[in-house]
């Protein structure tokens, strides 16, 4: 029985897991398959970019792009020029689908919709306060019971046991 095992992060099959082995034995004979062809295509056809070894080698487009950002090697022979999703018009930067303009749009974006809800919040903490304002005429339960008490004791009778004869 294996030690450990394993899931395996591209196909989620459990696998006994192996020193240097990140994947299964079939993803990983897959996986260098892949690569193998990548580095046919970039080197016997001269292909630079993922589009065009995709189609020459039958890999889908994203397996290529994932193996580009993973594999140091094949990183630095295929140009990762991809336009950006937002503008469509400048390159993305590495590791990210969007420009350096746009990402720095989108995070003011999210920067102001933060703002945004934290003023809502506070709006609504305010209100809030100014409702339990409007409370504070109502009596506190301490004050309730203190109230309760003063008026059991005006009508109950001295516990002190009389006898007719004291005065």
């Amino acid at each position: 029985m294996p030690d450990k095992l394993a899931k395996c992060p591209r196909c989620g099959k459990i696998y006994a897991e192996q020193p240097g082995k990140a994947m299964c034995a079939r993803c990983n004979t897959e996986v260098l398959e892949y690569e193998d062809r990548i580095l046919d295509a970039i080197g016997k056809r001269g292909l630079r970019q993922p589009e065009d070894i995709a189609e020459i080698t039958g890999i889908p487009l994203e397996a290529v792009i994932e193996l580009v950002e993973s594999s140091a090697l094949i990183g630095h022979e295929i140009e990762q020029e991809r336009l950006c999703v937002a503008c469509k018009e400048r390159f993305a930067q590495k590791y990210c689908e969007y420009c350096f303009h746009c990402r720095l749009s989108l995070n003011k974006a999210f920067g102001d919709a933060v703002k945004l809800i934290g003023d809502i919040q506070s709006r609504e903490l305010a209100v809030k306060k100014e409702q339990a304002r409007e409370l504070d005429f109502l009596p506190s339960v301490d004050n309730a019971l203190k109230h309760k008490r003063d008026r059991r004791t005006l009508r109950r009778p001295d516990p002190t046991p009389k006898s007719k004869y004291s005065p």
